[in-house]
Order: structure tokens, then sequence, then C-alpha cells
């Protein structure tokens, strides 16, 4: 499959929301091994069955493939930061991550919403994967609030349930804004006066033709968007026009562009930022125009 097939697989397959899981196990030396995975799967209720997928690229795949053991920790929105730590190349994940075993001694994050210990039932050949099925053993679950995942970006259903609490109430003051991302530079518009920045933004989200929406304001500026996430005032959109990049470097402090840069997806950079989003790092941003 070519490149522009795979990646519009990857998009349509995307549109399905899940969950967020630490998949673990114990190497041959007794060490603690685990990567981040959203294909979790119940298989069966009697047996009890689950399955996981690991790409055969994993450079846990050998441990993977042959181990007799391993427990899938299902994660919290509290822990974007551990799911990003098991989705990043590490020789030593679990340093700094508090964990705990149960009948296998399979590692078990601490304070996941659920947890499941198995013994490996099988392991399946699939195509670039393998799918681990495991016998569950011993599992457990609390009423956290579970991380979600969808279109390649973690979504805080917590958020949500406060921006529609917020909603309700009728003194609320709505501002709908647009982080615009592309090629991993994001726009912000300069106030001619004070030279300040800020994301395009307005009191609703309207239509194109409505000059005092947000999109109305996109559209004035040759942008035209799709919607994606509505995450509590602040509306994610992709920008599908092209844009060039100016020449003035900006420093960025103000804190309501750093929490806004705090809801996007840990795994992107903004520009030369020096950290993963995510942080409340403070640095410079070379600022994106459109031409008109």
């Amino acid at each position: 499959m070519n490149k522009d097939r795979t990646r519009n697989l990857r998009q349509a397959l995307g549109s399905f929301p899940t969950g967020v899981t630490v998949v673990s196990c114990l190497d041959k030396n007794k060490n603690p091994l685990g990567f981040t995975a959203n294909s979790f799967t119940s298989v069966s209720l009697d047996p009890k069955l689950i399955s996981i997928c690991i790409d055969k690229e994993s450079f846990n795949i050998d441990s993977f493939s042959i181990t007799k053991h391993f427990a899938i920790s299902v994660l919290s929105e509290n822990q974007q930061s551990i799911s990003t730590i098991f989705a990043t190349p590490n020789e030593d994940r679990f340093k700094n991550i508090d964990w705990s075993t149960e009948e296998t001694g399979s590692p078990i994050i601490t304070n996941a919403v659920a947890w499941f210990d198995c013994n490996t039932q099988q392991v399946v050949d699939a195509g670039d994967h393998l799918i681990l099925i495991g016998n569950i053993i011993a599992f457990d679950s609390t009423p956290k609030t579970p991380l979600m995942y969808l279109r390649g970006n973690y979504v805080n259903l917590g958020l949500e349930q406060k921006m529609l609490l917020a909603m309700e109430n009728e003194n609320t003051e709505i501002i709908v804004g647009a982080i615009i991302e592309s090629t991993k530079k994001v726009l912000l518009l300069e106030d001619k006066k004070n030279g300040s920045l800020y994301f395009p933004s307005a009191s609703r989200l309207g239509h194109t033709d409505d000059d005092e929406s947000l999109l109305g304001v996109l559209n004035n500026l040759n942008i035209s968007i799709n919607e994606h996430y509505l995450f509590l005032f602040n509306l994610f959109l992709c920008c599908s026009n092209s844009w060039r990049e100016s020449s003035m470097n900006s420093s960025v402090s103000s804190p309501t562009f750093c929490c806004l840069v705090d809801l996007l997806s840990v795994e992107k950079f903004v520009n030369n930022f020096t950290r993963p989003l995510g942080t409340s790092h403070r640095g410079h941003l070379v600022i994106t125009s459109l031409d008109k």
C-alpha cells in the first residue's frame, strides 16, 4: 500500500474513539517492559479473554512474542503523561513510574482506571502486528474517568463535562477559538495596534457568511477548515489552505496561549518549542500568516 493510502487508512481508523492502555510484562531478566496501545479488545466473557496488538517493529517485540504473562492497565484522564512515556522510545520506561504486581508478576500501573492480569493464551501473526490473546487471571476497576484517544489526539471527557455545565449557566461568556495547525506550525494573528498575538476567536461558531462568527472570520482570511474537537471553549480546527512563514519571531508568554497549547496532543511540536506540547514551557514561536 502506498503512503497516501496508508495515511488515509490511518485517518479512517482513527475516527473510532478508544481508551488508552499500557501493556506490560517482564523480560527474561525480570525487568519491566511496556508500551502504549489503544488496540485493546474484549474477546470473550467465558472464558475471560482479551486481546491486544503489538507492532512487529516494536523494540519490545522479542519479549512480548514469547511472554507467558502480561498485564493491561487502562489509563485515567490524569495519566496522559504516562501514555506519552510508554509511546516514546526509551530503554527504561518504568523509571519514575509507580507500579505493582498481582497474580502473574506483570507490572500494573498505579491508579489506573482498570487493570487485567493475564496468562498468554495465544499469539496470532496478523500482517505487520502480532495479536496477543490473554486469559484474565485477575482484574479490578474504579469509577475514574478514562483517558480517550481520537483522530490522533487525546480527548479529556472531564473537560467536556465542565464545558456542558458551564454552558448551562446564563452568565457564562462563551468564546470559540481556533487553533490551526499545519506542518508543525500554529497560526496566530497579530494585533496591529500593540503587536500582541492571539488565536482567531469569536462568540459563536456560526457559518461562513456570518462575519461576526468564527467561521466567518476564518473565511475572510481565506481559510477553509473542517471541525474536529470541542474542548471546553476551544474549537480545534484543521486548516487545509497553505500559508507562508514570516521572518518575525515573537516571544510567547501569554498564560492563555500556554493553557490552550496544553490541550494539544503532547506528541506534537509547535515550531521551535524545545519540549513537547503539554508542558507550560515558554519559548519562541515562528508566526505564520496567510497569503490573501
